[in-house]
């Protein structure tokens, strides 16, 4: 295999990983090996998390940590969810998890007990709401 295709390949499981795929996603869509593909991954210095250690599993929980602290400064300074997400490139379901969290830091107990019951029908309940 050439050197350019080795480079390609390397930038596709890069950017498949930046999208979000997991390693088994990556594998086969690039039909790469679990191996190689941590590999490349570990090259790029990126976690993939295919060899969990201790020392991983330590900066995984104070990132997300961290990831958690910055989002509820941001949510208490007005922003919404998606310029969290955008700000700190972080997915949907982590975002609504710190809002969510953020909502319960802020004593907003009644609304974060009644958000997943009326979820389905918010626009409706809002225009009520305004009525």
């Amino acid at each position: 295999m050439s050197s350019d295709s080795n480079i390609e390949r390397e930038r596709k499981v890069i950017e498949l990983y930046k999208e979000g795929k997991t390693t088994r996603e990556i594998a086969k869509i690039a039909k790469m090996s679990f191996r190689d593909i941590g590999f490349i991954l570990k090259k790029a210095g990126l976690s993939h998390g295919i060899i969990n250690t201790e020392d991983d599993d330590k900066n995984k929980n104070k990132s997300s940590s961290e990831k958690a602290t910055q989002a509820y400064k941001l949510f208490n300074e007005g922003k919404k969810p998606v310029q969290v997400a955008i700000e700190l490139g972080l997915r949907e379901k982590q975002v609504n998890k710190f809002f969510r969290e953020f909502w319960k830091l802020k004593r907003l107990n009644e609304l974060y007990q009644l958000y997943p019951e009326i979820e389905h029908c918010l626009p409706s309940f809002l225009k009520l709401h305004k009525d």
